[in-house]
């Protein structure tokens, strides 16, 4: 669903680089058990374009709080939680996944890809809701 082309996106899959990171094998998914786990994990040395820590049993407000704990310790990289209760849609199509996921990727990076997908019309169909939320951070 993730690489699949949609007119929600003008013609672009809702995660347009998201193909070619797993390709590339650059994509990392832990289960995550606990926030020291984060901290070690970032201790590391950084070689995937993104980790994806894939959380059971927290509350959407809990996995925020998570996200946002986590983008002030460590602000070269941006935290983006996922959660059932936290609705995104495009143009009528779901992007959530149905978990709850802390999506880990270097900030200069997501924000050069925004940047490019700005100048495209991948964001037209978004609300303007939606593209505070995601901008914001």
């Amino acid at each position: 669903m993730l690489t699949t082309p949609s007119e929600a996106f003008g013609g672009m899959p809702p995660c347009p680089f998201a193909k070619g990171a797993f390709l590339r094998k650059r994509v990392e998914v832990i289960e995550y058990k606990e926030f020291p786990q984060i901290v070690g994990y970032m201790a590391k040395e950084w070689t995937k374009e993104v980790v994806i820590f894939v959380i059971e049993c927290e509350t959407a407000e809990k996995v925020m709080e998570l996200a946002e704990k986590c983008n002030k310790i460590y602000p070269e990289f941006l935290f983006l939680e996922e959660h059932p209760d936290l609705v995104e849609v495009v143009d009528g199509q779901h992007l959530n996944s149905g978990m709850t996921l802390l999506l880990v990727q270097k900030r200069k990076e997501l924000e050069d890809a925004r940047k490019e997908l700005k100048s495209t019309n991948y964001y037209d169909k978004w609300t303007t809701e939606l593209k505070q939320r995601i901008f914001n951070r």
